[in-house]
């Protein structure tokens, strides 16, 4: 059996894109080769409205295509800025012809699909908290 090389010290910290999803909340992580994560995915929300408890919320996330896809989510999977709500998500795929990105909820929506093609423009990168 042959022994694999080592890559060089010097690629340790460059960052590579590694998609983690878990069931109850859904990111795509930017990490570098030691593990580190150093980026959250978020998509916005068109509307945000109450859900069936207190410490949730019903979604509104528009494909590429306009289709509206409803979910219910717990409120702590939402990020505010600049006054819109994002929903953190994972990415499975990026499409670079057409700069879509396939998207995975952190759970299935009202329609039964768990994923969708978004625009990049309707995507939030964020560090990772520290």
């Amino acid at each position: 059996m042959r022994e694999l090389e080592k890559s060089p010290p010097e690629l340790d910290n460059f960052p590579t894109r590694v998609y983690s999803i878990h069931p109850y909340n859904a990111l795509g992580s930017l990490k570098t080769r030691k593990g580190k994560m150093e980026a959250e995915t978020y998509v916005i929300c068109e509307k945000v409205g109450k859900g069936f408890r207190s410490d949730e919320v019903t979604v509104t996330i528009k494909s590429t295509d306009g289709r509206p896809e409803f979910l219910r989510v717990s409120s702590s999977n939402l990020l505010e800025r600049r006054g819109r709500k994002y929903l953190a998500v994972g990415v499975v795929h990026e499409d670079t012809e057409s700069g879509a990105y396939l998207i995975e909820f952190p759970s299935e929506a009202d329609s039964g699909t768990s994923r969708i093609w978004i625009s990049k423009q309707n995507l939030l990168t964020e560090p990772a908290p520290t």
